[in-house]
């Protein structure tokens, strides 16, 4: 949530998720949004679980409204600071 791991859940494999789902869902963190790129996190933070979604064995389940990532990130910067 807004950069945020609020919550998080491991179902067994071969096994319904929507009870981890649920229960994941309930006993997340409120995370309000704030200002700023960042507004709830580092930007540390949402890196490592922007990573942890994209790898191997990750299911992304729910999601309020779109799954994006900014076209125009700061990485388009990275040849002048390793110039």
């Amino acid at each position: 949530r807004h950069g945020r791991l609020a919550g998080a859940a491991s179902a067994p494999a071969s096994t319904d998720p929507w009870p981890w789902v649920t229960a994941a869902r309930a006993s997340a963190e409120t995370v309000r949004p704030g200002p700023g790129p960042t507004p709830c996190a580092s930007a540390e933070e949402t890196e490592l679980i922007h990573r942890w979604l994209t790898g191997a064995g990750v299911r992304l389940v729910g999601l309020d409204g779109r799954w994006a990532s900014p076209v125009t990130t700061a990485a388009r910067h990275i040849a002048l600071l390793s110039g």
